[in-house]
């Protein structure tokens, strides 16, 4: 598992994180250690007989290759917003809802793939925060209601002492 790709996924988004490229580093040495010393504690005797206690991997991690690899799958794992937008088709008002999109946290990302890269079921789920379309659904829902009424009815225009009547499909 050390040396394999880490599936992350974020939503519908999926891609992997190369622990190498990444600077995590399972010390196995150091995980072992502590188990194989002769000791004649009564507790270490009981546990050793009762099948022992589960034991957390140790590893070292490199800060700066970690922040790197989270930044470039917090990219991959990205979901840009969708904006909504309000259009005319054959004269009638037509709206395109407004879709949130989504964003690694990177600082939660970064402790988990940190703590749990070994250990955690894959893939791996890392936590997203919630991005707004530029334009959100109410505003669009605002725009299509001004739109529907603008594409409704003829318009007169006044200019000094003359008025002109514009049919609704040509507004619209």
């Amino acid at each position: 598992i050390a040396a394999e790709p880490l599936p992350v996924t974020a939503g519908e988004s999926t891609t992997t994180i190369d622990p190498a490229a990444a600077g995590l580093t399972f010390d196995a040495r150091a995980t072992v250690e502590g188990l194989t010393a002769f000791s004649l504690s009564p507790s270490r005797l009981l546990s050793q007989i009762s099948g022992g206690d589960a034991v957390e991997p140790v590893t070292v991690v490199d800060d700066a290759a970690l922040d790197a690899a989270v930044a470039t799958m917090s990219v991959d794992l990205e979901v840009e917003p969708t904006s909504g937008t309000v259009s005319f088709v054959d004269g009638a008002a037509v709206a395109t809802e407004a879709v949130e999109g989504s964003a690694v946290d990177a600082e939660a990302a970064t402790e988990l793939v940190r703590s749990t890269w070994l250990t955690a079921a894959r893939p791996l789920v890392v936590p997203t925060e919630a991005v707004e379309p530029e334009i959100t659904q109410a505003e669009t829902d605002e725009a299509l209601a001004v739109a529907e009424k603008v594409a409704s009815a003829p318009m007169t225009v006044t200019v000094a002492d003359q008025s002109a009547e514009i049919p609704a499909e040509t507004v619209a």
